[in-house]
């Protein structure tokens, strides 16, 4: 199997030129290339714990209204009340909000010293978590088009796109709900108006576990609809690297699916470091 060009490949230009999806063969072939179609799943559907799992929230008020709210024991077990039906709200929220995740080069990868491990393509430890043990693919599409077409697409909902940001910190004033707004107009604005406040530390901000997969998403607000939603890609899909597992059967596959203008390399490995080999449909 040939040694392709590593510096031809999909080559750096600018910051942020393209982001990286990593996924299971048998999605690739099946359910992605074949319409170019990406799937935006809901949030609570994440396998981050602080992401997935329910969000609870507490009350601030202004002017003694929250102790005159819980000063008897009826009033104590609606303000209880209206706790539960705040995670309720926000667990439908985050079902309505839908997800595209995506990883990016490191920063350093438009020098002209950067190795493969500087490539969004070349992270180990998500081939092996998100491309079913080297045995998927890594998608590289053109930010800047995905971006376009997500919002083409989905004009008519909000639309929110950043970096992760990566913390320990306990960020408490996002689950702080106000009482003054609940008493003068309802729970569910109360609710709204937290989640646009906070998004950034609400959706796009996990621990420092999971630092090293420079995460960049795409949250796509959808009231009313709980189900996943489907992008095009087919702009902006210009690259696909194949795992080093991946069956070479299906190179040819790969190939027809893809289209003369998509760049398709292997990712393999040579006395343990990355390296990009010609597929076996493109050797002479």
């Amino acid at each position: 199997m040939a040694e392709a060009d590593e510096g031809l490949f999909l080559p750096v230009t600018e910051e942020d030129e393209y982001v990286f999806h990593y996924t299971r063969r048998r999605t690739a072939l099946e359910d992605i290339l074949p319409d170019k179609k990406l799937r935006l799943s809901p949030f609570c559907d994440t396998n981050d714990p602080r992401e997935a799992k329910d969000w609870s929230f507490s009350f601030t008020s202004s002017e003694q209204r929250l102790f005159a709210a819980t000063s008897s024991e009826k009033s104590w077990d609606e303000v209880e009340q209206a706790k539960i039906r705040s995670t309720a709200l926000t667990t439908k929220a985050k079902r309505e909000s839908k997800l595209l995740c995506t990883t990016l080069d490191d920063r350093d990868a438009q020098s002209a010293e950067f190795t493969l491990y500087a490539r969004g393509y070349a992270r180990e430890r998500m081939w092996a978590q998100y491309a079913d043990h080297h045995k998927g693919v890594c998608l590289a599409f053109r930010r800047r088009l995905l971006d376009k077409q997500i919002r083409k697409q989905f004009d008519s909902n909000i639309v929110y796109r950043e970096r992760v940001k990566y913390s320990n910190d306990n960020v408490r004033e996002a689950f702080f709900l106000s009482y003054d707004k609940i008493e003068s107009s309802s729970l569910e604005d109360a609710v709204a108006e937290v989640l646009a406040e906070y998004w950034k530390d609400l959706f796009f901000h996990k621990v420092k576990d999971w630092e090293l997969e420079n995460e960049y998403r795409w949250l796509v607000v959808t009231p009313g609809n709980a189900e996943p939603n489907y992008v095009d890609c087919g702009a902006s899909l210009c690259g696909v690297i194949l795992g080093v597992d991946f069956p070479k059967v299906d190179d040819v596959l790969v190939r027809k699916l893809c289209g003369e203008t998509v760049a398709i390399q292997r990712l393999g490995y040579r006395n343990g470091y990355p390296e990009l080999w010609e597929p076996e449909d493109q050797m002479p």
